[in-house]
């Protein structure tokens, strides 16, 4: 069966995080700005991480569902996002990373 290809494609993203140097807890909003390449884009997949991690689009009235399906984060949107069309995923996330963030006392970086 042939790859059907990415079904989004990102148009930016605006990070703020909160680093805590005494804990090593991060804290942070993320907005993720994205257009889909498909019809009835209805979800959202990343490489899972140890946050907690909730979420909305466009910051509007709507549950998105978030499972962690194997080694990836799902986010299953409130509505379907219909194809060349924008959206805004809206993440709240906290906690300790277990992987690829190092902390120093006075700098982060992964």
């Amino acid at each position: 069966m042939a790859d059907p290809g990415p079904a989004f494609r990102s148009v930016s993203y605006d990070i703020r995080l909160t680093p805590d140097f005494a804990t090593g807890v991060i804290s942070g909003v993320e907005r993720l700005r994205f257009q889909s390449l498909t019809g009835g884009l209805d979800t959202l997949s990343f490489t899972a991480n140890h946050l907690a991690v909730n979420a909305t689009l466009d910051g509007r009235p709507g549950i998105v569902t978030i499972a962690t399906e194997g080694a990836r984060r799902v986010f299953h949107l409130p509505h379907r996002v219909a194809k060349d069309q924008t959206a805004t995923l809206i993440l709240s996330f906290a906690g300790q990373p277990k992987r690829d963030v190092v902390f120093t006392p006075d700098e982060i970086h992964t």
